[in-house]
């Protein structure tokens, strides 16, 4: 429910103790003065409170209409798996069918086998979208999941994450995952651990979809201090540019037309319930591009 604003209502009761102040033959000039004029600072407070208030209000709104989307988006997929995955299951015979029949008539046509392999493949790869996102949906599925933490050894369940992910997206970037101490672990929600690497995979992969030259490359670096574990991100992409570094993690504002303005913002908000933070760099680590630093203090995800 909308929440109501009571701006008029504090504006008008301080309009009477003003008037009240002033007509008072007790109260002496100096005084009333700085009350007047306090009341009017008050008053322009008040305005500007309500303006900002009716404006996050309706951000949030937008966010909330978004995660909900975004919600029922993970209930249908969940609920829909299995007879996804029958249906796919059986288009997974056509192409062997098809080679089938072909061997048998003494079909030999190159160009029409070369379209049954890119159909066995397109299936395969189908196949594997639905089972990457059900296996996702499972992990965040519960409410005694959500709590769960597992010790995460961070290099190798980045370069697993990024093998499914990479191999979906059939992209020609090149991961590289460099770890200090290289078995570096912590203990997170693995759906948490998830939903920050594949936003910040998918926001890179993004910037290098418009990148001209040939060595495209995503460079992961952890690293722990003293006081928290590090991570950055690096892409040689198309970079962000200074004018919008400070709105990307706004939520619901995307730099792409097809974007949906909210990984980065679920990426904060994952963060945020380990005491951590993101940002966007000034320089990039590969010379162009972008490297988001990510930090979690050490006393919220120890492995101990």
């Amino acid at each position: 429910q909308k929440p109501r604003v009571r701006g008029e209502a504090i504006i008008s009761e301080l309009n009477n103790l003003t008037e009240e102040i002033l007509s008072s033959h007790k109260i002496n000039a100096e005084t009333k003065t700085n009350v007047e004029k306090s009341a009017k600072q008050l008053k322009k407070m008040i305005v500007t409170y309500r303006k900002q208030s009716a404006s996050d209000y309706t951000e949030l709104e937008a966010q909330q209409r978004m995660y909900r989307s975004l919600a029922a988006l993970g209930i249908s997929s969940a609920a829909s798996y299995h007879e996804i995955f029958n249906v796919i299951t059986s288009m997974g015979l056509t192409p062997k069918v098809l080679r089938i029949k072909l061997a048998d008539n003494h079909v030999n046509d190159e160009s029409l086998a070369a379209f049954v392999d890119d159909l066995d493949q397109e299936i395969r790869t189908i196949a594997q979208y639905v089972w990457f996102v059900r296996r996702f949906v499972q992990g965040i599925g519960s409410a005694a999941e959500q709590q769960k933490k597992e010790k995460v050894h961070l290099k190798n369940k980045i370069e697993s994450l990024w093998d499914e992910f990479a191999g979906l997206s059939n992209t020609d970037v090149t991961l590289i995952v460099k770890s200090y101490p290289d078995d570096l672990s912590a203990v997170m929600n693995l759906a948490d651990f998830f939903s920050i690497v594949l936003n910040i995979f998918t926001n890179s992969l993004k910037a290098l979809e418009d990148q001209t030259h040939s060595k495209k490359k995503i460079q992961v670096t952890v690293d722990r201090t003293s006081t928290h574990l590090e991570m950055r991100f690096s892409d040689n992409g198309i970079g962000i540019s200074e004018d919008i570094r400070d709105k990307i993690f706004r939520p619901l504002y995307s730099n792409y037309e097809d974007g949906t303005g909210m990984g980065l913002t679920i990426v904060s908000e994952v963060l945020s319930n380990y005491g951590g933070e993101i940002e966007c760099l000034s320089n990039s680590e590969l010379g162009c591009g972008a490297t988001f630093l990510v930090r979690i203090p050490w006393g919220r995800i120890k492995d101990e």
